[in-house]
């Protein structure tokens, strides 16, 4: 059985960093605010996040996008770029994306074809159910 105890944090724009199953499994959720500034607050979380974690585990980040005022704008690719630039050398990343059935997931889907988004030491996969996109985290980081 997994230990699902969890410990959120919360910061601006609607954006919280959750740690889950003793800490091996990390949810950063949004609510969807498109502004430069939130978009940045979440760009700085993610790259912290990579920068404190122990490079002898895997990390596996379960981005929850459901929210309905999600979308992608072109600073969101950007600064989506300089997080993957970011990552530290000998950390391998597994990010599952949860993404409700809309337009957006289908756009967001062909902007992770980008082949900056495939590093080695980076795994991307995109979901629609979250128990789904745990099961695979919880895979990747046992």
């Amino acid at each position: 059985m997994v230990n699902t105890h969890s410990q959120t944090e919360t910061y601006k724009y609607g954006i919280t960093r959750t740690l889950i199953d003793g800490g091996r499994i990390v949810i950063v959720s949004t609510e969807g605010d498109m502004s430069r500034n939130a978009i940045n607050t979440w760009a700085s979380l993610l790259v912290l996040t990579m920068q404190e974690w122990d490079s002898e585990r895997p990390l596996a980040i379960l981005h929850d996008l459901t929210h309905p005022n999600q979308g992608l704008t072109p600073f969101a690719r950007e600064r989506t770029a300089d997080v993957v630039k970011a990552q530290p050398e000998g950390l391998s990343v597994y990010n599952a994306i949860l993404l409700p059935e809309t337009f957006i997931k289908r756009i967001i889907e062909m902007f992770l074809r980008t082949p900056l988004l495939h590093l080695d030491a980076r795994y991307t996969k995109i979901f629609s159910d979250r128990e789904e996109a745990l099961g695979w985290l919880r895979d990747k980081s046992y």
